[in-house]
């Protein structure tokens, strides 16, 4: 096994997935790979404000198609598509359509804290 030196912590990359995702009550029975999913979200968000992909409103908003978290995460795409909606009751995704051959908006919903 390779160890990690208290100099190299902080030198990987890594997805942040917020506490409050598994410590406040309304999140709960989220699926854990919402939860996951989320983390992967609010990364490629940080990505979109960086390349100035915000909306008239000043929401950053950001594309991920469902066949790449499918890969990225080993599932199905349909497993990929019920991870979205997990995210769409919490509030923690909205999804816009842009039309036929079109990528979808998403948005990320803000989590709350506290119950």
């Amino acid at each position: 096994m390779k160890y990690f030196y208290e100099e190299e912590v902080d030198t990987y990359i890594y997805y942040r997935i917020p506490k409050p995702l598994f410590s406040n009550d309304k999140y709960k029975k989220m699926l854990p790979l919402a939860k996951v999913l989320y983390g992967m979200f609010l990364d490629r968000t940080t990505l979109s404000r960086v390349n100035g992909w915000v909306d008239d409103k000043r929401r950053v908003f950001f594309y991920f198609k469902r066949t790449e978290v499918a890969s990225m995460l080993n599932i199905t795409e349909k497993t990929a598509t019920t991870l979205y909606k997990e995210l769409e009751k919490y509030e923690l995704l909205e999804i816009v359509p842009q039309g036929k051959n079109m990528p979808n908006i998403l948005y990320l919903g803000q989590y709350e804290l506290s119950t």
